[in-house]
């Protein structure tokens, strides 16, 4: 047909080999291109870019745009790029009232991995964008040592290459049958994964309406534990201050460790061209800080005041319903790692102030398994931005996956009470020798 799906990588590389940076694009397009001839013929046009020059303007891409006759028929792009040697192959960058994009990519793609609160990448679609095409930008991030000697064949990750390809695939599968690829340019949608497990999308226009339901049932959480005489004001007042004091030290601690470690350690060892050596062993680390350090805090102030399981979970709660108001009015796009997560947390805590009997720090199966569910359903939601925001940040850039891990340990609040019991002092004992070793 006179439509068409334009599938783009780019040729040249910089500051080394560029096996990754973009020879995975390149090999993922040629690989595209013979899984599609030796299968039925599609409904619109396929068209395959290779540009030249993307690391230095956009320069081929611009090119196509402007002079190539081909460019009439182009009614969605889609490019592969890489900014770092491995992870997941992740839906980058979008262009504007990306609704009806979101919905078909979601169609298409079993395996699409990606959230509304993502940043956008530097890639040739950049150009398509600004000139107005729609489509998508796929790009994996993690072990960010492009552009350096290291971006060599050798280092190549087969396992995120065969991602990008399943992403090229089924992109041009599926827009190769439609039966008009014209965008009708849908308001922007939320979206996320639920671990790899799914992928959620809804519009925007929820947002609103989800943060009330979330704060109307806090509201009634808190009623009812004070009605049930299991909260005081100054115990939530004191989990309250408990999480502001996490918040603030945890980054500070793991800014010291890594000002300590790259002073004491050669700068090569640690980092190569502000890019960390070993990533995973770092986001280890500093996990292992923030558990420690966060729990020391949750032990002192039982030291300082005994405070119930109850208004430490109310304490640390409340923050959260003030940050699901908060994001939900200023960062829509990323409303659902509060709202969701703060919804079964304030369900499986009501249900537990509801059927509470007269010792606060014991509880029933039917307690366990609720506070349990959520639990899992907020490690699902925000594991995986922790990763992937530190797995994709350069050295000493890791502020927003720790207060985001800080985060994660305040919504555990109970569960944390009930691994603990009465001998509140092992957990962060352990966690601080698991960080030594």
């Amino acid at each position: 047909s006179q439509e068409a799906i334009l599938l783009v990588a780019h040729l040249d590389s910089r500051g080394g080999p560029g096996a990754t940076d973009d020879g995975n694009g390149v090999a993922v397009l040629l690989e595209t291109a013979r899984a599609l001839q030796a299968g039925p013929s599609h409904r619109n046009s396929i068209i395959l870019l290779f540009t030249d020059q993307e690391e230095t303007g956009l320069r081929g891409a611009l090119a196509f745009i402007r002079e190539h006759p081909r460019i009439e028929d182009v009614k969605l792009v889609a490019n592969f790029d890489a900014g770092g040697l491995s992870g997941p192959s992740e839906l980058t960058n979008t262009s504007p009232d990306k609704g009806w994009l979101i919905r078909e990519v979601a169609k298409a793609d079993s395996y699409v991995y990606g959230t509304s609160a993502s940043g956008e990448g530097s890639s040739d679609f950049n150009a398509f964008k600004f000139y107005g095409f729609s489509g998508y930008a796929f790009d994996y991030s993690w072990d960010r040592r492009i552009h350096t000697s290291l971006d060599n064949v050798e280092n190549l990750d087969p396992s995120s290459i065969q991602h990008q390809g399943y992403h090229a695939l089924s992109l041009a599968s599926h827009f190769g049958n439609l039966d008009s690829l014209e965008d009708p340019k849908v308001p922007n949608p939320i979206y996320f994964n639920v671990l790899r497990l799914g992928f959620v999308h809804y519009p925007a226009t929820w947002v609103i309406p989800i943060m009330l339901v979330v704060v109307l049932v806090f509201a009634g959480v808190v009623a009812l534990g004070f009605r049930r005489k299991v909260l005081t004001p100054s115990g939530i007042g004191l989990g309250a201050l408990v999480v502001v004091i996490s918040l603030i030290t945890a980054p500070l601690l793991a800014s010291a460790l890594w000002a300590l470690l790259s002073g004491t350690v050669s700068a090569y060892q640690v980092t190569y061209l502000g890019h960390t050596v070993n990533e995973p062993l770092l986001l280890a680390l500093f996990a292992t800080i923030t558990i420690a350090l966060t729990t020391t805090w949750y032990a002192l102030i039982q030291k300082i005041r005994q405070v119930s399981t109850p208004d430490l979970t109310i304490g640390a709660y409340a923050l959260l319903a003030i940050a699901t108001v908060v994001f939900a009015i200023v960062m829509p796009e990323a409303s659902f790692l509060s709202a969701w997560a703060g919804l079964f947390s304030f369900l499986a805590v009501g249900y537990w102030f509801y059927s509470i009997k007269d010792d606060l720090e014991s509880f029933s199966i039917g307690q366990l398994v609720g506070l349990i569910l959520a639990a899992i359903v907020t490690i699902a939601l925000m594991l995986p931005v922790i990763v992937a925001s530190f797995m994709a940040s350069e050295a000493n850039d890791w502020f927003l996956p720790i207060v985001i891990m800080v985060i994660i340990l305040e919504m555990l609040v109970p569960q944390m009470q009930i691994i603990t019991g009465p001998n509140k002092w092992w957990l962060p004992v352990t966690a601080w020798v698991a960080t030594a070793i």
